[in-house]
């Protein structure tokens, strides 16, 4: 990787942190009917995702050996496009179990690429 694809590579992985950083504040304290009855914050937590999942597809494009050092790249981009393409279908559970679940992983590694270790 040349300097600028490196500096590509880290401003997006730091896109994703700020933006799963946010979602994990968001959804503190916050229980999944909570977060089903709130409309305010499922946008919020839908719009970061967005963010996290076009972040991770151009951090990708520099840098495909993220692939190997990030659980489930290809989801994450596709959750993006699930969100952006076929909003219609997104079930709230799903997104809930999504940043509940699954992201907690997704933080803790990014910060470690950022961090210059390797996550795995």
């Amino acid at each position: 990787m040349n300097e600028l694809e490196q500096l590509e590579r880290k401003t997006r992985l730091w896109h994703i942190e700020k933006a799963a950083g946010k979602i994990s504040r968001f959804i503190a304290e916050r229980t999944l009917e909570q977060f089903l009855t709130d409309e305010m914050l499922r946008a919020a937590v839908e719009r970061e995702l967005i963010t996290i999942g076009e972040a991770m597809a151009r951090a990708e494009q520099v840098d495909p050996e993220l692939a190997n050092l990030i659980t489930d790249v290809p989801g994450i981009i596709a959750c993006r496009n699930q969100l952006v393409h076929n909003y219609p279908r997104i079930a709230p559970e799903r997104i809930w179990e999504i940043v509940s679940e699954h992201l907690p992983l997704l933080l803790t590694q990014v910060r470690a690429l950022l961090a210059g270790q390797n996550p795995a």
